[in-house]
């Protein structure tokens, strides 16, 4: 526990205002405390004032003059530290404006007057005295529990209790603190004669424009902006470390220490810790335990050579010593599963959770010899940076992720041998060399499998045999050239495809479709070519497909009109999830999640999605060759949420019935060949965020109202014929829009296949799409903004 401190970091990061608070009291410390002089006429202030207030009878002290009297600078990431600078901040408030006016009149240089006026104009403000004492009040409840996790002899169960009070006091400051935090902090500002703000007024922050910020009144930027946020910012932090699961761990962990005589010892506990491990402990291991636990004790108290141990690790290798691990072997189990921090719990997903309670490098005061079964190898990336060659973990080792490090060298096919392996990890290294063809046949043990962007080179292994159990394989960001392996098919469990980024010679492989499992197919960026449709009478083509990015590769030819008529899992809003996202859902419950990357373009940003997914359907063809309509079969995905066509050269209409996709957020049809009016109907889309038609052939007016209200010239540019807000083109003839069909009649300029064909076309789009720049018909990037 005594790496284990909590950080400002998860707020800081998500508040301004409480990046700008101790930024503003840095600045003060730096200023006031800045020499000793200054530091002599604060305590010469900080003194007169406590006389004055004796003598007012505001305070009633014996300590007189030993008040503290120093402001004390905040570190960067300590509570303690920052607690310690806002009690000093309000105790010593008078006296330090004081001595910031001294400054203003004999500061050295004129940058040091001119400092010291903007701070106390910036310090005499109802917003810092609120966020003042706010953070005060907040850190407050922290600080104890920051103070016991950094004592490397802190109690375990005194640990948790801590954390179990820390979290009902952040409860209880949200749910009935905001009354009393408003009257302290208005009371501070009358005492100080600083202007007490109006919560009924609208919020303007001094200094800035009143159009840059969303209409709200000050008391729902304090209270819900502010007062809410940060302390909902705060339990997240507090439950993302001290998951429930994750403290019934450590409490039942804490039973087996033989400090003070084995005071910990309960039973009870250690019985439903063991239940955590139901493929190690069976019914009647359990019952075997209960027995062995009761005769243990006896023992553990009555033998000598159990006094004065240090520690689980201590126990575990005197048990050795003097054979007890023979007597107790149950018992001696259980120890074993513990110091190996929980990590072979119940599935390979709860070890993820337990990791991260401890949340540091791996360690253990035990051998190999003490701990032979199911080790699991997990390094953070955030706090390694090692550099050499991959090592070898034990032979029973679950999971080894050892991403964003500086691994060198190739693969050594030993790691072929971890016949227990479930995932494996090597992302985001400097890895060398081609691929062992091992990994192929270690398929058959691997859930997870992630080697993306190292520098191997060569061809991908081709050696995936039947049977097998992968269900993620990303390999993007290599660079591999040749076919892809048809032996791909042999991975029926497959759920996670990732081989963008590659340089792959051939077509589009069509033959993955008979994946019944695959979700999530990424290829884009691979210099894959032609057609993407095999035989069209196949009719199980990719029936859970809910994710797939081909974008910016040299696919062409036109789209057969039923090709997505197959795409089963995206025909229903009422979709369901793969078994692996199903983890990140019962994660929000207490359970655990695969610690699994991802990157998709989203609304025109490639962004890193971490674990399995956070957003839904979406389809991604830009950047090719493809041409004729856009296909009929569309109407059918009803849950689909992104459609990103753009850069490619369709042609015909957009269709009205687009205006039934009630759930569309983006669509992207720039840079293509279509032509016509935009249907009006597109108004009724009510989540749209992004909308781009720009480089077509699009004629008439531009449709107006809701969504359409806040798109700008360049959704629409390249469309010369186009006319209406935003554009400078005025339209001529304002008839045209009278000889418009009405939506209710629109079917009858259809033919009567495609009246009924239509009616429910493209019912909910979102996600992932691009934006379109260059005025002219180019292969590449266009509209492909990464970050």
């Amino acid at each position: 526990m005594g790496q284990l401190q909590l950080t400002l970091v998860a707020v800081e990061k998500n508040n301004s205002k409480i990046v700008s608070l101790f930024v503003l009291l840095t600045n003060v410390v730096n200023v006031v405390g800045g020499s000793c002089k200054r530091l002599d006429r604060l305590r010469e202030q900080q003194a007169s004032k406590v006389i004055e207030i004796l003598g007012l009878g505001e305070i009633i002290s014996g300590r007189g003059l030993n008040q503290e009297t120093s402001l004390i600078k905040p570190g960067d990431t300590r509570w303690g530290s920052h607690y310690g600078t806002l009690i000093s901040m309000i105790t010593l408030f008078p006296s330090v404006l004081d001595v910031l006016e001294i400054i203003t009149e004999d500061g050295a240089t004129p940058e040091q007057k001119c400092e010291a006026d903007m701070l106390i104009n910036s310090l005499q403000t109802f917003d810092f005295i609120f966020s003042l004492h706010f953070m005060k009040k907040l850190l407050g409840i922290t600080n104890e529990l920051s103070q016991a996790l950094q004592r490397k002899d802190q109690d375990i169960v005194n640990a948790m209790n801590l954390v179990r009070i820390c979290k009902m006091q952040l409860q209880n400051l949200r749910d009935s603190g905001w009354d009393s935090m408003l009257t302290q902090t208005t009371l501070f500002c009358k005492k100080h004669e600083i202007e007490v703000c109006n919560m009924d007024a609208m919020f303007l922050l001094p200094g800035r424009s009143r159009r840059k910020y969303p209409k709200m009144t000050n008391l729902h930027y304090y209270r819900v902006e502010l007062f809410y946020d940060v302390i909902d910012l705060q339990r997240t932090e507090l439950e993302s470390r001290f998951s429930e699961t994750g403290t019934k761990l450590l409490l039942f962990m804490a039973c087996l220490n033989p400090n003070n005589s084995f005071a910990a010892f309960d039973k009870n506990k250690l019985i439903q810790l063991a239940r955590l491990y139901p493929n190690d402990f069976s019914d009647m291991d359990l019952e075997i335990l209960n027995d062995q636990l009761e005769t243990y004790i006896l023992d553990m108290l009555n033998s000598s050579e159990f006094f004065n141990l240090n520690g689980i690790g201590d126990l575990a290798q005197k048990m050795v010593e003097t054979k007890r691990d023979k007597v107790f072997s149950m018992v001696y189990l259980l120890i074993k599963l513990a110091l190996t921090l929980p990590i072979s719990t119940a599935t390979v997903e709860r070890s993820f959770s337990a990791m991260k309670i401890v949340k540091n490098r791996i360690c253990n005061k035990m051998g190999d010899q003490w701990m032979n079964d199911n080790f699991v190898a997990y390094i953070e990336k955030e706090n390694n940076q090692l550099q050499r060659q991959l090592p070898i973990p034990p032979q029973n080792t679950v999971v080894y992720q050892v991403s964003h490090n500086n691994f060198i060298g190739e693969i050594p096919p030993l790691i072929c041998e971890l016949k227990s392996l479930q995932l494996l990890d090597l992302s985001f290294n400097n890895m060398s060399g081609t691929l062992p063809s091992c990994l192929g046949i270690l398929s058959n043990s691997p859930v997870s499998l992630n080697l993306r962007r190292n520098n191997f080179h060569g061809k991908m292994m081709n050696a995936f045999m039947p049977g097998s159990l992968l269900e993620n394989l990303d390999l993007s960001e290599i660079r591999f050239m040749g076919q892809l392996p048809r032996s791909l098919t042999n991975c029926a469990n497959l759920e996670i495809l990732s081989l963008g980024d590659n340089s792959f010679d051939g077509l589009f492989p069509f033959w993955l479709g008979s994946l019944t499992k695959l979700q999530v197919l990424v290829l884009r960026s691979s210099k894959l070519y032609g057609p993407i449709q095999g035989s069209t009478t196949v009719s199980s083509q990719f029936p859970k497909l809910r994710i797939i990015d081909l974008s910016n590769n040299n696919f062409s030819s036109q789209l057969h009109q039923n090709y997505f008529q197959t795409w089963q899992a995206m025909s229903s809003e009422n979709f369901g999830v793969s078994s692996i996202m199903e983890s990140e859902i019962s994660s929000k419950n207490g359970e655990n999640s695969w610690p699994y990357t991802l990157t998709l373009t989203h609304k025109g940003v490639r962004t890193e999605y971490i674990h399995i997914l956070t957003i839904d359907m979406s389809i991604d063809l830009s950047c090719n060759h493809f041409e004729g309509k856009i296909p009929q079969s569309l109407q059918d995905l009803r849950g689909l949420q992104a459609l990103n066509l753009s850069n490619n050269h369709f042609t015909g209409r957009i269709f009205p019935y687009l205006g039934d996709l009630k759930n569309l957020e983006a669509l992207d049809l720039s840079q293509n060949e279509l032509s016509r009016e935009i249907p009006q109907q597109l108004v009724r889309l009510g989540f749209l965020e992004i909308f781009k038609v720009s480089f077509n052939h699009l004629e008439g007016r531009i449709p107006k109202g809701k969504q359409f209200d806040t798109f700008d010239n360049n959704s629409y540019i390249g469309n010369p014929q186009l006319c209406g807000q935003p554009l400078s083109k005025e339209c001529q003839d304002d008839l045209k829009v009278s000889r418009l069909p009405a939506i209710s009649n629109v079917s009858e300029s259809l033919l009567p296949s495609e009246r009924i064909d239509w009616i429910i076309i493209f019912c909910g789009v979102g996600s992932g799409l691009v934006v379109g720049r260059s005025a002219h018909k180019e292969k590449g990037q266009m509209g492909k903004a990464t970050s």
